[in-house]
């Protein structure tokens, strides 16, 4: 019976975690969320961390409030917003969790 249960389980787990990454937004977010939650979190309490391997690819903007991870060429915004929705004209958005957001630019 134990067995029964740890196996459904562990198949319950990995069949979330699969379609999670199927979607290209909750993929970033679960291979980069942490530490780009730390990363931006840094930058909102206005110091000058070193730029993590993980983002050296990426275009990091921190405007006010929020701040913007971007990979290069893509048609999707990550933004760390910890106190309101962002507001980007030609961006529809999405909320993923907590304070972070996807944003899809309008074409």
């Amino acid at each position: 019976m134990k067995k029964t249960i740890f196996i459904a389980t562990a198949a319950f787990i990995l069949l979330t975690i699969a379609l999670l990454l199927a979607k290209p937004e909750y993929k970033w977010l679960l291979l980069n969320g942490y530490s780009a939650e730390k990363y931006a979190y840094e930058l909102l309490a206005g110091h000058n961390p070193v730029t993590p391997e993980w983002a050296i690819d990426l275009v990091v903007i921190k405007e006010n409030e929020l701040v913007q991870f971007n990979e290069h060429n893509s048609t999707i915004i990550y933004v760390y917003s910890p106190n309101k929705t962002p507001s980007i004209e030609g961006v529809s958005w999405s909320h993923i969790w907590g304070a972070w957001y996807a944003g899809k630019i309008k074409t």
